[in-house]
């Protein structure tokens, strides 16, 4: 009977589509999303091995800019220390074979002009290799002292009913 074998053909044919659709989609998330998505080697240095679209967008690099490089070399000065510890952390893990999925850690990454931009980073280990998101935390770091005056405390000598008035529509339990 031929129409086993017409059906294991459409069946391939199908897993094939639906395989190339699936590479096609995550090559669109990966080029449209606002996070820069980077993988590093698991060694001491962190060099970049793939760093998406996003980073010219979030730092001003080109992929090929960062790619080889060690993570350290966008790190200021002032925090190797410690992003040396956080990296160290995630290396020892990594030798002892435990999951690594860090909640984010908040850093600063220099940008192609030289400023440096807070970002938060997601760590996890995937296929022996360390996967990064990165996303912009600027905004956070640069809210700047509240200029609105904050509200009186309530008076003392006040009786409670005027701090906690009671409800206007009591609630009725069965």
């Amino acid at each position: 009977d031929g129409s086993s074998g017409e059906g294991a053909a459409a069946s391939a044919v199908n897993v094939e589509e639906v395989t190339a659709t699936a590479a096609a989609y995550a090559g669109l998330v990966v080029s449209a999303t606002v996070e820069m998505i980077s993988v590093h080697c698991t060694t001491p240095e962190g060099k970049y091995l793939y760093v998406s679209p996003a980073c010219k967008e979030l730092l001003g690099w080109e992929p090929e800019e960062m790619l080889g490089k060690p993570a350290n070399h966008f790190f200021p000065p002032e925090v190797l220390a410690h992003s040396r510890e956080v990296h160290d952390e995630v290396l020892d893990a990594v030798q002892q074979d435990q999951q690594v999925d860090r909640r984010p850690d908040c850093m600063q990454l220099r940008c192609k002009d030289g400023t440096y931009r807070w970002v938060q980073i997601s760590t996890r280990l995937a296929k022996g290799c360390l996967v990064c998101v990165s996303r912009d935390d600027t905004t956070r770091h640069e809210v700047g002292p509240r200029t609105d005056p904050a509200p009186e405390p309530p008076a003392a000598d006040l009786p409670s009913s005027a701090l906690f008035p009671p409800p206007k529509h009591p609630l009725s339990l069965p």
